[in-house]
């Protein structure tokens, strides 16, 4: 048995070096092609040196590498201002381009008005949701990036994350980002909120059939959760079969 978990460990550090690499080789050709085009872009030397990649992906069918990044400024990510590159053969081959341009020049302060908790407050009060119960830091990922509890929302917890929200006068201005449900899951809201004023907000309607999915799924992760918890590894396979079999009977 030991023997089994240490081939499972090496496995696993093996695979996570192998991953390691191509993230880091991913960066170099993106950040390469943004140097190389940056003029044709309309982008300055700073608009493109501070970036993060938020989502990458590979298809074995195609062989092509979708890697979707986030601009940002000293560390700060910027909403919406996004860039989606798609790579094969180590070459980028298509980018979709949605950053913004001298980004120095359109940010209005390095600080924030409000703290993360005021900001969950504040946009409840401006959405009219009522009574939202007792809400408290459960995580902390970074200082701008924080994890509350949901208190008494269906949702199982509050992400808030420091980020610079485009306005209309092209101005860009600090704001906590956060996503809040309304009390009975219908409904919900993307938010950035700066003082007590709400910058953007953007609703999304949830159906009853995608709200029972949901419960279903939560139930099936508490119940893998526990089982791998009890015996780990060797029942992983058994485990999620049973709880596939169970959520598609009871949805």
């Amino acid at each position: 048995m030991i023997k089994k978990y240490a081939y499972f460990l090496v496995l696993v550090l093996i695979l996570w070096d192998l991953f390691t690499l191509h993230a880091q080789e991913n960066e170099s050709l993106v950040q390469s092609y943004l140097s190389e085009n940056r003029a044709s872009l309309g982008l300055t030397d700073q608009d493109i040196s501070d970036w993060v990649i938020y989502n990458e992906y590979s298809s074995q069918r195609s062989g092509i590498t979708h890697v979707h990044i986030r601009q940002r400024y000293q560390g700060i990510e910027v909403f919406n201002a996004v860039g989606n590159f798609a790579i094969k053969n180590g070459k980028v081959f298509y980018f979709a381009n949605r950053l913004l341009s001298n980004i120095s020049d359109k940010v209005n302060t390095t600080n924030y008005a409000i703290t993360p908790l005021q900001s969950i407050t504040s946009a409840a009060t401006e959405l009219e949701i009522i009574d939202i119960g007792t809400i408290e830091a459960v995580e902390t990922l970074d200082p701008r990036e924080i994890v509350f509890s949901s208190g008494n929302l269906p949702q199982e917890k509050i992400p808030v994350k420091l980020m610079y929200q485009p306005t209309e006068d092209g101005s860009l201005r600090l704001a906590w980002n956060l996503n809040m449900s309304t009390k009975d899951g219908a409904h919900w809201w993307s938010v950035s909120m700066n003082a007590p004023l709400m910058l953007t907000h953007f609703r999304r309607t949830v159906s009853r059939r995608t709200r029972m999915r949901m419960k279903c799924l939560k139930t099936m992760l508490m119940v893998l959760k526990y089982r791998l918890r009890m015996e780990p590894v060797t029942m992983y396979f058994q485990c999620q079969l049973k709880v596939r079999t169970m959520v598609i009977d009871n949805c």
